[in-house]
């Protein structure tokens, strides 16, 4: 069943764009590879007191390990279309 909106008088437009990307595509070069993978380690990286980027801890948990290494490894080798 599709949902129709007739009525548009209630309608906010707003200007913006989205960014859809591959889980563990961290530098959004449209593959998971390597260059997703490298910035990941060395594990046990605390993000606030490192100079690794912050979207290494792709789980927000505070600390960079083998389950943020999970995620990327799990899509390695897909692309983006």
């Amino acid at each position: 069943m599709a949902l129709t909106k007739t009525d548009n008088a209630n309608t906010t437009s707003v200007d913006c764009f989205v960014l859809v990307v591959i889980v563990g595509d961290l530098n959004n070069d449209g593959i998971v590879d390597y260059r997703d993978i490298n910035p990941i380690c060395p594990f046990r990286q605390n993000p606030a007191r490192s100079k690794l980027e912050p979207n290494c801890d792709i789980i927000e948990d505070g600390i960079i390990d083998y389950r943020d290494i999970n995620v990327p490894s799990r899509n390695y080798g897909k692309t983006d279309p």
